[in-house]
């Protein structure tokens, strides 16, 4: 076979490349009004022509160089490859797309606390189970109930160690539907989130009702007159410790046989919410660029030397490569 000629696969690498790039252009029409019917479209379809041919195109130019050959085309026009060095186009993924993440290395009460105050900067959070010896599942339920009341971070990062490789991922999840995930296998967190939940409307209240089910009422307030609805983390733990009585729920977070989690086991736990889309940073840039042109979810897992090295926001990313495209094009 020729090696200079185009092949199937890349006939069909093309027009996915081609399609993907239209989809990000649609994206961003409907985000931010262009391209649109007066004007842009045409441009967007010249770019996604040429991105579409330049894997192949540059595949065959490189065979060219790496053979030193030269062609002449009717006309007697000739290009000789003998002494050409090849010139790629620029790296079409941009740079510094993937988040680490706001990594918790402790989960002991005061480590939680100080997470909670940067909990709000955060976009993800990374929970790494480790071997099944790191985390409580009443620490993931605190963590997540407090994402939840204060809206960030958007999603938790759930690692642990597979077969003596640390840093594997099980998928994201959206703080919510942890809290509902746990609710849902064990009716104390249910009991317990409605109470927390309480106490929080309480606190947040100028004049709060009364003490009569709400004990530790004062103690909340002061906290949270000093941290706000970051104390939603400090009520959640006291209460899984020392549950007022009649709360409706019994202990949760039994120090003398604490409820270990692993990655398995939250995977089992958490199956319908998590999402587990990879993104190998290792591949070539245009089959990751392809990639994150027709990924739905808002965030997906990037990975290296098969391990976790972050998460993309996906239309951040999506937003960022299109603007880089029709500023090469219109250059």
């Amino acid at each position: 076979m020729n090696r200079f000629a185009i092949t199937p696969q890349e006939l069909l690498t093309a027009a996915a490349v081609f399609a993907a790039v239209m989809i990000g252009f649609v994206v961003l029409s409907q985000e931010t009004g262009w391209p649109n019917a007066a004007s842009g479209w045409p441009l967007a379809l010249i770019v996604a022509a040429v991105l579409a041919a330049a894997s192949p195109a540059l595949r065959v130019l490189g065979e060219l160089q790496a053979s030193r050959a030269s062609v002449t085309l009717p006309g007697g026009i000739a290009f000789d490859f003998s002494g050409t060095v090849v010139e790629t186009r620029p790296d079409p993924v941009p740079p510094n797309i993937v988040d680490p993440g706001l990594m918790l290395q402790d989960t002991s009460q005061e480590e939680l606390d100080r997470a909670a105050a940067r909990l709000a900067e955060a976009t993800f959070v990374v929970a790494d189970l480790e071997d099944g010896r790191a985390w409580y599942r009443s620490r993931l339920f605190a963590l997540a109930g407090t994402a939840h009341v204060l809206g960030a971070p958007k999603a938790i990062v759930l690692l642990g160690t597979l077969g003596g490789e640390p840093r594997q991922p099980g998928g994201w999840i959206a703080p919510g539907d942890l809290v509902t995930a746990l609710r849902r296998s064990d009716a104390r967190y249910d009991a317990l989130w409605t109470h927390a939940r309480a106490y929080l409307s309480q606190v947040q209240t100028p004049q709060p009702a009364g003490q009569a089910p709400y004990p530790r009422l004062m103690e909340y307030q002061s906290h949270h007159m000093q941290i706000g609805d970051r104390v939603m983390m400090r009520i959640l733990v006291n209460q899984m410790q020392m549950p007022d009585a009649g709360a409706g729920f019994s202990l949760i977070e039994d120090v003398e046989a604490p409820d270990w989690i692993d990655l398995r086991q939250a995977e089992a736990l958490m199956a319908p919410w998590l999402v587990r889309k990879q993104i190998d940073l290792e591949t070539d840039t245009r089959a990751q660029a392809a990639a994150l042109a027709t990924i739905e979810q808002p965030y997906v897992l990037a990975m290296r030397d098969g391990r976790y090295a972050g998460m993309i926001d996906v239309a951040g990313a999506q937003r960022r490569m299109l603007k880089a495209l029709v500023t090469a094009a219109e250059g």
